[in-house]
């Protein structure tokens, strides 16, 4: 009688192996040696176009066993995956600034990845007259306002796989006069806030 063959119809054809040294193997315990054939006819194929569905029996009795040779039983393990951490600013932004004075916030990030996944950054939102620098772990936001009112901040951090967001606005409020600040001025511009949020991105095109 023809032999039945089993194939996979996955693309590409799955694979298997082993992990341990030297391969184990399998034998079969019983003699003679068992054998399986099909009670179908004809004999079925991998692309089953038999209703209902064929199956296969052992021809032997009893039902034959397998087991391993190998002292001690081998085992499989599975391959463990990296899992890459998120940037994470540690930092609390510094929301608001007398006219005419310097503005200073240091803004601490850290990757858990460390050196294996160096962070970058995008400026998407600042005002002129607010001057960025990035180092190692830490990016330093300085200037001196000019105009009193809310200036929206965001400033992007990654790792080349996640990306984290800096939000905040500075509040410039107007110089004392005498020691006094002028009625009304910047009043609207007293309740600031911040928020860090984090999406899963590739960097910007032609970002650093």
């Amino acid at each position: 009688a023809p032999t039945a063959t089993l194939t996979w119809t996955n693309t590409p054809v799955p694979t298997a192996t082993w992990t341990n040294t030297p391969v184990p193997t399998a034998t079969w315990t019983d003699t003679p040696v068992p054998t399986a054939t099909w009670t179908n006819t004809p004999v079925p194929t991998a692309t089953w176009t038999n209703t209902p569905v064929p199956t296969a029996t052992w021809t032997d009795t009893p039902v034959p066993t397998a087991t391993w040779t190998d002292t001690p039983m081998p085992t499989a393990t599975p391959t463990a995956t990296a899992t890459n951490a998120w940037p994470e600013i540690l930092s609390t932004p510094v929301t608001s600034v007398i006219q005419n004075q310097e503005y200073i916030y240091v803004i601490t990030v850290v990757d858990s990845d460390g050196p294996m996944s160096p962070l970058g950054f995008d400026i998407i939102t600042k005002p002129a007259w607010l001057n960025f620098d990035f180092g190692a772990n830490s990016a330093k936001l300085y200037g001196t306002p000019l105009d009193i009112g809310s200036y929206p901040i965001e400033i992007q951090f990654y790792d080349g796989i996640n990306r984290v967001s800096h939000k905040f606005e500075i509040a410039v409020l107007p110089a004392p006069i005498d020691g006094v600040i002028p009625s009304g001025a910047g009043d609207s511009n007293t309740e600031v806030s911040a928020s860090n949020s984090v999406t899963e991105t590739a960097p910007l095109p032609g970002t650093p």
